[in-house]
């Protein structure tokens, strides 16, 4: 797994290539600016399975919270223009729920 932050002079805020995600229980990879700054992603090279469950996970906050619906193995929101997704090997699980790809 390779996981950058581009400098000053880089063309992406995160590159993120050569990771493997196996069965993951929930979103395989998550990407996400904000309305007000976008983000500008480069994924790829990834291999990514999601094997959706309906399961109660804790939080940094020590709640808890269902993973229960949209499973995706590559998720994105708020992505800027200028993102490039490309030669990544998307799987949906068959043990559970599957997942989007």
């Amino acid at each position: 797994m390779r996981f950058e932050s581009a400098t000053n002079n880089g063309s992406y805020n995160v590159k993120l290539h050569d990771l493997t995600v196996v069965t993951g229980p929930g979103q395989g990879i998550v990407a996400m600016g904000r309305p007000t700054a976008m983000g500008r992603y480069q994924i790829y090279a990834c291999s990514i399975s999601a094997d959706h469950r309906n399961d109660m996970y804790p939080t940094d906050d020590d709640n808890v919270c269902h993973n229960s619906a949209n499973p995706y193995d590559i998720h994105l929101r708020f992505v800027g223009s200028g993102t490039v997704i490309n030669d990544n090997v998307l799987r949906s699980g068959n043990n559970f729920g599957g997942s989007r790809v």
